[in-house]
């Protein structure tokens, strides 16, 4: 018989056609990433293997910075937000770190912003990991303020701790759990993220909208997500607002609710805006308590939005 080659025997070298080299960008993402080598046998599978290759480190989480490159693209993000100029000047008086000006440097080598005229713009890299930073900060605010009820006092130094230490994959489940909240409670945008996109029900969200509430049940309001402020106005003129403890009567015809002694009719889409958090009856209803088989509502019609 015939003796065949084995390529892979001690001693053999099997020939290399190429070395993929990543991109320079790429090599920001998880502080190091090492040199991939392609065995491309056939010039034909060239550009199907390389591009496998990237996938995998396109999967990889972003690098990890430093918290004090953390905190400046916050800062840049906030100034934008709220419309005023991201100068380096406006950026180096709103800051507390004292080296601001050499880490302003040292992230627009790492790629993360550039800056032009004394104008600083967040690239790709630099506004993924701004919206990942905020995003972290203002999920913590909702956890620690409308879950935990700490004082606002201790809100914003404990989220500033979250918002470094918190890893994604948690991020998200925080995220889930809270009922994928749109803002934060001083109002601010909170950015979507994967799980609100998929918006999971794995983890039985503490934060739900009143739709899906049961009848009887007593519970707090979290945040209401109304774009309308005519809306919004009628429901606060009856004290329809964040941190308002509700009871829900009933949900059909229309929904039902009590905030102390007045009923309100709410239509069902102006109810599923209105996220609450389930409470103990016992503990924490301080509305009146109907006398059995004699609900308030039937005593007169309630007040009705929609």
């Amino acid at each position: 018989m015939r003796s065949v080659r084995n390529p892979l025997r001690v001693g053999s070298r099997p020939k290399t056609h190429g070395v993929q080299k990543l991109p320079a960008c790429q090599q920001l993402r998880n502080g190091r990433v090492p040199q991939l080598r392609l065995r491309i046998p056939h010039q034909k599978q060239n550009c199907r293997m390389a591009h496998h290759a990237l996938e995998k480190v396109e999967d990889t989480q972003l690098m990890k910075v430093p918290e004090n490159h953390e905190e400046l693209l916050e800062l840049i993000w906030i100034l934008r937000e709220d419309g005023e100029p991201t100068t380096v000047e406006n950026l180096l008086a709103r800051t507390e770190e004292s080296n601001a000006a050499e880490l302003l440097e040292t992230m627009q080598q790492d790629g993360l912003i550039e800056i032009h005229d004394g104008k600083i713009n967040l690239l790709p890299l630099g506004e993924e990991l701004a919206a990942k930073v905020i995003r972290r900060h203002r999920l913590a605010e909702v956890l620690l303020s409308e879950i935990l009820e700490l004082p606002s006092e201790e809100v914003e130094d404990n989220a500033c701790r979250f918002e470094h230490i918190l890893s994604e994959k948690t991020t998200d489940s925080v995220c889930t759990l809270l009922g994928h909240p749109p803002k934060c409670p001083h109002g601010r945008p909170i950015p979507r993220g994967p799980c609100c996109a998929r918006f999971q029900t794995e983890i039985r969200p503490l934060v739900t909208p009143l739709t899906q509430l049961r009848p009887g049940a007593v519970a707090k309001i979290v945040f209401i997500h109304q774009r309308r402020k005519s809306t919004l106005d009628r429901l606060s003129a009856f004290h329809v607002v964040p941190g308002t403890i509700i009871k829900l009567h009933q949900k059909h015809p229309s929904y039902v609710i009590q905030v102390d002694q007045t009923e309100i009719a709410l239509d069902n889409e102006t109810a599923n805006e209105i996220y609450v958090r389930e409470v103990e009856p016992s503990t924490s209803w301080g509305g009146p308590r109907p006398c059995a088989g004699k609900p308030r509502h039937r005593h007169g019609p309630p007040w009705r939005f929609g």
